[in-house]
């Protein structure tokens, strides 16, 4: 394993994360190649703090979307050191099932927060009753809180032997794919050799009215579409914004990045993702305007 230019002799995940996707998304984008299991890093924080100190090893997290990236993964990367960046991102079918010891269980299932998460809506619609269970509860647990007649939520390479898995599932085998990213302590940033998506949080050292519009006329500058902005409060009291677009060219980051240097904006990199991937398309807004006169 190999990405910024350094070896992987390991790679970790955060104690949430569901353990079977996580492999898989890692096997998938060759980030894991031999049979050995994620490291169980705790919090997303402790994960990439952990990360940040070791040169060697990675971590593997959910992005939410590569071109549209979960608010907790952005906090938590700009609030990591500064060597801590994503550096490759893959797309996993999602995989979990609903199984039971026999094919009439209990209305009660056992699920973890994440799988809840994800399937809650699902959930509701079969008109069970979850116990939720932490996401790091092991499978042999989960088993036991079964015991009951109860059923469990888990993913398709977790069904323990001889249970079966129940009529329904199909509707969680048809949830939408999930995207991990790969994150890691980086010396320089990753070089960009073709399209890739880049997050980039930036802001004004003076937070004032209207800071925003000449920020983004520096993006219309260099032709960049943002397909991401959002902003945050920072913990000074002054605002941050974060970021996400298309680049095609290394020159053109590299002119950007200068650019807002020279006008003293406070800017940091967070990922660099080969690939273009922008978010997919909305439900159209068909909009009640207030009937002013």
């Amino acid at each position: 394993m190999q990405h910024a230019g350094i070896p992987l002799t390991a790679l970790g995940r955060r104690e949430s994360e569901s353990a079977g996707h996580a492999v898989r998304a890692a096997r998938a984008a060759d980030w894991l190649i031999d049979d050995t299991d994620l490291l169980s890093l705790g919090s997303l924080d402790t994960t990439l703090a952990t990360t940040s100190r070791l040169r060697d090893l990675g971590a593997v997290v959910r992005l939410g979307h590569a071109g549209m990236p979960d608010p907790e993964l952005e906090r938590a990367l700009l609030e990591a050191p500064g060597s801590v960046m994503a550096v490759d991102s893959v797309l996993v079918p999602s995989r979990w099932t609903w199984a039971a010891r026999t094919a009439t269980p209990r209305r009660t299932v056992v699920v973890d927060r994440v799988a809840l998460a994800e399937c809650g809506q699902i959930l509701a619609e079969m008109d069970v009753i979850p116990r939720v269970v932490p996401s790091a509860t092991n499978l042999r647990t989960r088993m036991e809180l079964a015991s009951d007649g109860s059923s469990i939520i888990v993913d398709t390479g977790s069904v323990p032997p001889d249970w079966v898995e129940l009529p329904g599932r199909e509707l969680l085998h048809a949830l939408p794919p999930l995207w991990f990213g790969l994150v890691r302590n980086t010396t320089s940033r990753p070089p960009i050799t073709g399209t890739s998506t880049v997050w980039l949080a930036f802001g004004p050292r003076i937070d004032e009215t209207g800071s925003l519009m000449g920020l983004l006329d520096v993006f219309a500058e260099f032709d960049i579409d943002l397909s991401h902005l959002r902003s945050a409060p920072g913990k000074k009291g002054r605002h941050l914004f974060l970021s996400a677009f298309l680049v095609k060219d290394p020159a053109v980051l590299d002119a950007l990045l200068s650019t807002l240097s020279g006008k003293k904006v406070q800017h940091r990199v967070l990922a660099i993702l080969p690939g273009e991937h922008t978010p997919g398309a909305v439900a159209e807004v068909l909009p009640e305007w207030h009937p002013y006169e």
